[in-house]
């Protein structure tokens, strides 16, 4: 076994759901131990929240590049590679490196045991201390007070949008989900959040007041110049420029994060972190846009985005109505339902997508969730390797297709999708590349 391999072999949420997680801290402090404490070398921004905190993480890290740190960004899932989750100034770690690190921890594996999680954060720590990052952004897994990344003093805590979301894990209310989200907070250390609504904010501020964390909610999202489409990008934008401000004006180290910084890294952010999936154009003719929204507040933001921008379609043939089309796939523990009935609000004809982790909800109930919503289901496809040539054999240049539903679908497809860039002149789409 290769040391990607065994990497590969621990215990992982994302595709075998709940029976992966392993809750506590001991285990990820353990491995950190182990390396000397990577996480304790440079200063962290810590990033939790339900929606947006992979764009919010991505944009503060953009900023801090600009500003002239040497910057370290920490997302999950990744979507095609697992070297993804670890980037300096945006450049993922390279996989030999990666591998050397797997391999030179492989003893504690067998030791401590850790998650897939738990050892891609401890991964992302060393390799970031490894290179010399002035300072790293780290976005949570799931929850926060129990999540791994939960080890970090950090510079400032940030929270994003709190919703309905991995309920059985978090809590069935909004009260109990933003309680473990506010397990990112420490005593005395600044933190922004976005207002959640009163019952998300009355929890942070109670937590908050309680330990002396000094906390500002951003309730107010002006448009600002953008590279990541979607009104829902304004919050986390708002979200970001309000830490990045906090920072400036709390800590020396960064001095550099000017409103020239912040305004080049907002407009900037995707070149600048790599961030991918958000609401991303592959294709103008049709126009194909992917999307990793997963639950049922990321898919109404998702869906109203796509809204906008597909009713700009030009008539096909014959002045005909543009067809417009998403193709879904959906995690078993979600509300389907609710994920259901929205598409239906939206006009949208719907293709189920197959996905193979246990996790998935088997894409012939995924169908039947549909139809009960009233949804028009155009088909069902055998995995994300299938909609490349679905869209090359059933849409026109004037027609619309977003995919959308689960990390699972969208870097399955963006890898079929570029895999297929060559037959660009057969199916006569217009490629964006990435």
């Amino acid at each position: 076994m290769n040391a990607l391999d065994r990497l590969d072999a621990l215990p992982r949420y994302a595709t075998e759901g709940p029976g992966a997680l392993k809750p506590g801290l001991e285990r990820v402090t353990a491995l950190l131990a182990e390396l000397g404490d990577p996480h304790r070398t440079y200063p962290i921004v810590h990033v939790a929240g339900t929606n947006g905190k992979g764009s919010t993480a991505s944009m503060i890290a953009a900023v801090l590049t600009v500003a002239g740190l040497r910057t370290g960004l920490h997302t999950s899932p990744h979507l095609v590679d697992v070297c993804e989750r670890m980037r300096i100034d945006g450049v993922p770690v390279p996989t030999a490196r990666l591998a050397e690190l797997v391999e030179s921890m492989a003893p504690m594996f067998e030791v401590v045991r850790p998650s897939y999680f738990e050892a891609t954060v401890a991964l992302a720590f060393a390799w970031f201390r490894d290179v010399g990052a002035q300072v790293a952004v780290v976005e949570t897994g799931l929850g926060g007070r129990l999540d791994a990344t939960n080890v970090v003093n950090p510079a400032i805590s940030v929270i994003t949008d709190i919703a309905m979301d991995h309920a059985e894990i978090l809590g069935a209310t909004i009260t109990a989900i933003a309680r473990e989200k506010a397990g990112i907070l420490k005593p005395g250390v600044p933190a922004v959040a976005v207002d959640s609504g009163p019952e998300a904010v009355a929890v942070l501020r109670d937590v908050a007041a309680r330990i002396d964390a000094p906390l500002a909610i951003v309730s107010t999202f002006p448009s600002l110049r953008l590279d990541l489409p979607g009104a829902h990008q304004d919050r986390n934008a708002a979200l970001a420029v309000a830490a990045a401000r906090r920072l400036a004006a709390t800590d020396v180290r960064f001095a550099g994060v000017t409103e020239t910084a912040i305004s080049r890294g907002l407009a900037e952010t995707r070149r600048l972190s790599g961030l991918r999936a958000r609401f991303e154009t592959v294709s103008t003719g049709p126009l194909v846009i992917v999307d990793v929204a997963h639950n049922p507040d990321g898919l109404d933001a998702s869906l109203s985005a796509f809204d906008q921008v597909s009713g700009l379609s030009a008539p096909g043939a014959g002045g005909a109505a543009p067809r417009r089309v998403l193709f879904f796939s959906v995690m078993a523990d979600k509300d389907v339902g609710a994920m259901a009935r929205r598409i239906a609000r939206s006009g949208l004809e719907v293709v189920p997508v197959a996905l193979a982790p246990a996790r998935a909800l088997a894409a012939d109930h995924l169908e039947t969730a549909l139809r009960a919503a009233g949804c028009p289901v155009a088909g069902m496809l055998s995995g994300p390797e299938a909609v490349p040539g679905w869209i090359g054999n059933h849409l026109g240049p004037g027609d619309a297709a977003l995919v959308a539903g689960s990390f699972l679908l969208a870097g399955p497809f963006l890898s079929a999708w570029e895999r297929g860039g060559q037959e660009t002149a057969v199916t006569g789409r217009t490629v964006v590349s990435g």
